[in-house]
């Protein structure tokens, strides 16, 4: 096993977030966003993954086409699958997983992921990857926007403050708020919580202006704090105003629905 698959590896167990990490040397790109999104958005970068080692949480069929396309040359996954093994194999890259699967399967378990159905009969990668995209697009445009109810908007608080990325003020205060649901302090919570998630939403200049700074290369590390700072600056680059981490995401979230908070 190389340093980088080993530094690869150390990613994911030291920030839970994490969904994989790309490391080549001192370069190292990594997603908190599950399945093949961040994979395709890799590839769709223009940026050389040939060389990297790659670590993964979950690895099924369809994600390994997108490693091999990427031209990484080894990788492990907390979970494999057996079609996995099977197609890096034939590609000759190196894997090693914790655990062997026959199959990954879909959130709601009665079924195969459907981005490993999507590449069921497909053998080719660059055919793997259209398929796979024109899949993603496609879940995208059929889901719609949900609209949200008081209870959705308590699953959100838990996932909020579970999240690595959420700070212990909001934590707090997301905790007091569960606890007060059905009580006579729940508007009043729901208001205090509702003013920090506003305060704790960090926008896009913030993060390039803190990885970027020596404070913030003395708590990340100089690799990992060039690689958010990138992050940031290719999401303002595109438009984007506010940090996509799964903290801010909720908070922003949850101050688009704050009239069911306030109920």
């Amino acid at each position: 096993m190389s340093d980088n698959l080993n530094k690869a590896i150390a990613l994911l167990s030291k920030e839970s977030d994490l969904r994989c990490a790309l490391v080549k040397d001192d370069l190292i790109y990594t997603s908190e966003t599950r399945g093949v999104k961040p994979l395709l958005g890799f590839i769709e970068s223009g940026v050389d993954f040939r060389g990297f080692s790659a670590a993964d949480r979950v690895l099924g069929r369809a994600a390994s086409f997108l490693y091999v396309k990427l031209g990484v040359t080894e990788i492990y996954s907390a979970v494999m699958s057996e079609g996995a093994v099977e197609l890096l194999d034939s590609y000759g890259i190196s894997h090693s997983c914790r655990e062997l699967t026959d199959k990954i399967i879909n959130r709601t378990g009665d079924d195969i992921c459907p981005m490993d159905k999507t590449v069921l009969d497909i053998t080719d990668p660059d055919e793997a990857y259209i398929a796979l995209k024109n899949k993603v697009a496609q879940m995208a445009k059929g889901a719609g926007p949900k609209k949200m109810d008081k209870k959705d908007v308590f699953k959100l608080v838990e996932d909020i403050i579970s999240a690595g990325s959420c700070c212990d003020e909001l934590k707090i205060l997301g905790r007091k708020y569960l606890d007060s649901i059905g009580t006579a302090d729940e508007k009043v919570l729901g208001e205090v919580l509702l003013a920090e998630a506003e305060e704790d939403v960090v926008t896009v200049d913030d993060n390039i202006e803190f990885f970027g700074s020596e404070l913030g290369r003395t708590i990340f590390g100089d690799a990992v704090a060039l690689q958010k700072k990138e992050h940031a600056e290719k999401r303002k680059a595109a438009g984007e105003i506010y940090c996509d981490c799964e903290a801010c995401s909720g908070c922003l979230k949850l101050l688009d629905n704050r009239d069911l908070i306030l109920l």
